[in-house]
């Protein structure tokens, strides 16, 4: 094509594929007198350095050049930043039978999505055709379906700036010429038309108008009518592409035909093709490479790739399952190693998510695994996420999702004396504080009664573990501290621990609330989204002190409209809201005067709990961002679909496919983490790109394991 600064384009959608196999479209018309051309055309070819055009045409005659070599002339010669570029070298990695998606280490299939503008519905965003015209061909070429969104809006661009005389131009616009329209009409014949199509049929139409008596064609009549060779062999090639034959009556004008004309332009002596008669071969650019793909019967993409049958990959499994508990104040070790059939195999680990790290040494091995240890010094609940890939084939690899607890110490004990209970265990733990009453009460009747000294609320279970031997663990949220278990009873649901202090409880959480000397501390399971009566009467401990038995009811409805109607919608859609709920919702209606942030803190926290205990095994590792379509961004719709009531209560289609929906949850998103999102980055509202933020900000969300479970 002598323009060869109008055609090309570049696109793209990431389409995995393992290997290939060649697959043909249409029967490849044959034509007589034509091998000899055919031979000196190709000697010519291999005598010349290679380009993304003599490639194709050389593995259309048979001859493909090494893979090595393509990759050499690629490496040269290719800029995956420019469109065109890209779209050359997919089509000839392709026309050798390889697979673009993983070729010499490049995805340029990957390189080809990023040009594709959602706003404009085509390639590169501008208005010039070339990048939408290759861009098709080298998508169909790499087996990419007609049905993506991206061929289809593709197609729907190029079709609706079809020119009134059936042809189309270099442009949106531009007048019509032989060439772009030929590369058209075989672009949507690879990625879905027929040659009854009315755009095909008024494209040859036009093509038809364009022949000279000698049989072949001009470029643009409005630069001069005598006939071209590039121009030939677009036209022969794309009524191979339709099915008909180029030496046909219907194409034979004074006698001559298209193929007639196209190898009267030939040199004799060298082989090449001149562009017009007498034309050097330097001044001829790609016609040879045009004309032996035509005289060959052949078309644009000159191959087209599928994935071949083949033996799955081995599947790696990581041990354990799950990490045991660690101890406040005690050593802890372990490993957590990789295998597969092959017992020789060694693994790479990637390290995806890790908060161990505050507080453990995280090391990782090819032949040793993952390796935790250190001395944590107080309860949490800490989350990794690791990759091991087979050091033998990247394709390998497994993901696991780790939850570490760290339960409590138990109390150091002070001399034995006073007070005591359940069974006469005296002594109390030597906690600086104030002297109180408590009692735990279980499910089924109580776990722990007696007397201690503590600082809070949340002091008297160290005492109690001291006391009674019970184990407990605290959460930490931004809200404060939560208490997620006391002995064998872990909070599930709206059924939580919650507590009252002389019969009412407090408006703080209990880490936040401190106790004043003989005050009564009851600790007892219940639905934290009911009004409840507790029985408060601590025991009267065994060898000191005893308080009055009385009964109180403990009301444990939220006194904020605005916080209830949050934690109402919450709770409908997350089986564990309700823990929550007893220790923050009368802390949060309590800060009158700033309800709308508190409830945004809360909205996070709430989302935070929401997304731990609907667990989910992937990271986001890449940036996504609308007109996408693949399984990335399936995870982002299921992921943004744990909470709807976040997103103004849509349901998200797990289609894969990034769509207004999923960009408009993105933004509320966003916008709800606007503190870790948009103000880093110096903006106010949310624009539906998923970036590094909102990357980092979703897999902080993204945990595997429910944070109210004991392992």
């Amino acid at each position: 094509m002598k323009k060869n600064n109008q055609l090309f384009l570049t696109i793209g959608i990431a389409v995995a594929l393992a290997g290939i196999t060649a697959a043909t479209a249409l029967p490849r018309p044959t034509f007589a007198d034509t091998t000899s051309a055919i031979a000196s055309g190709t000697a010519y070819l291999q005598s010349q350095p290679l380009d993304p055009w003599s490639i194709m045409a050389l593995a259309a005659a048979g001859n493909a050049p090494t893979t090595s070599s393509v990759a050499s002339v690629l490496n040269g010669s290719i800029s995956t930043s420019t469109a065109t570029d890209v779209e050359k070298a997919t089509l000839a990695i392709t026309a050798i039978g390889q697979n673009p998606s993983n070729f010499n280490g490049q995805n340029y299939l990957s390189d080809l999505e990023s040009f594709y503008s959602t706003s404009t519905n085509d390639l590169n965003g501008a208005s010039v055709f070339n990048n939408d015209i290759f861009g098709l061909l080298a998508l169909s070429s790499a087996g990419m379906p007609s049905s993506n969104p991206m061929i289809i809006g593709t197609r729907n661009f190029i079709l609706a700036d079809q020119n009134s005389d059936g042809g189309w131009g270099w442009a949106t616009g531009q007048e019509s010429d032989s060439n772009d329209t030929a590369a058209v009409m075989m672009a949507l014949l690879a990625t879905g038309s027929h040659a009854s199509d009315t755009a095909i049929a008024n494209g040859f139409s036009y093509l038809k108008t364009l022949q000279n008596n000698d049989g072949g064609f001009t470029d643009d009549p409005v630069w001069g009518t005598s006939t071209d060779a590039d121009s030939d062999a677009w036209v022969i090639s794309t009524i191979s592409a339709a099915g008909q034959s180029p030496t046909s009556t219907t194409w034979t004008d004074g006698g001559n035909t298209p193929v007639d004309s196209l190898l009267s332009l030939q040199n004799a002596t060298s082989g090449y093709f001149a562009w017009q008669p007498g034309d050097s071969a330097a001044y001829s650019g790609d016609a040879t490479s045009y004309a032996l793909i035509a005289l060959l019967g052949k078309f644009f993409p000159v191959n087209t790739i599928v994935a071949p049958t083949s033996t799955p990959p081995l599947t790696v499994t990581i041990a354990p399952s799950s990490l045991p508990d660690a101890t406040a104040g005690s050593a802890y070790n372990e490993t957590i190693t990789a295998g597969d059939a092959n017992a020789s195999d060694t693994f790479t680990w990637t390290i995806a998510t890790d908060t161990l790290s505050s507080s453990f040494t995280v090391t990782t091995s090819s032949t040793a695994g993952v390796s935790i240890s250190g001395t944590p010094g107080a309860a949490g609940t800490y989350y990794l996420s690791v990759v091991a890939t087979s050091n033998a084939s990247s394709t390998n690899s497994s993901t696991a999702n780790y939850v570490l607890t760290v339960d409590a110490a138990p109390a150091t004990q002070s001399s034995s004396g006073g007070g005591g209970g359940n069974g006469g265990n005296g002594g109390s733990t030597a906690i600086a504080g104030v002297r109180v009453d408590y009692r735990i009460e279980g499910p089924s009747g109580d776990l722990c009664d007696g007397q201690g000294t503590a600082v809070t609320a949340i002091d008297v279970l160290t005492d109690a573990s001291s006391l009674c031997g019970i184990t407990y663990h605290v959460q930490q949220y931004s809200f404060g501290s939560y208490v997620d278990r006391i002995g064998t009873f872990t909070a599930a649901g709206a059924n939580g621990w919650l507590y009252l202090v002389d019969g009412v409880q407090p408006s703080a959480a209990a880490g936040n609330y401190d106790l004043k000397t003989n005050d009564s501390v009851v600790w007892y399971f219940g639905n934290a989204n009911s009004t409840t009566t507790a029985s408060i009467a601590p025991s009267t401990p065994s060898g000191g002190g005893a308080n009055s038995t009385t009964t109180t009811t403990a009301t444990t409805t939220a006194t904020s409209t605005l916080v209830t109607s949050t934690i109402t919608a919450a709770t409908s859609t997350s089986p564990v809201i309700g823990e929550v709920l007893g220790a923050s919702t009368t802390a949060v209606t309590s800060a009158a005067g700033n309800s709308e942030v508190t409830l945004l803190a809360l909205e996070q926290e709430l989302a935070t709990l929401e997304f731990k205990v609907n667990s989910c095994s992937f990271q986001f590792n890449k940036n996504l961002q609308r007109g996408m379509n693949n399984a990335d961004v399936k995870n982002l719709q299921t992921t943004l679909d744990y909470i709807p009531m976040f997103i103004g209560g849509s349901t998200i289609p797990t289609t894969g496919y990034f769509g207004s929906v999923t960009e408009a949850a993105v933004i509320a998103f966003q916008n709800l983490w606007s503190g870790t999102i948009l103000a880093p980055n110096g903006m106010t509202t949310g624009n539906g790109f998923v970036g590094a933020s909102t990357r980092a900000a979703l897999n902080g969300l993204c945990e595997t394991s429910s944070t109210a479970s004991a392992n």
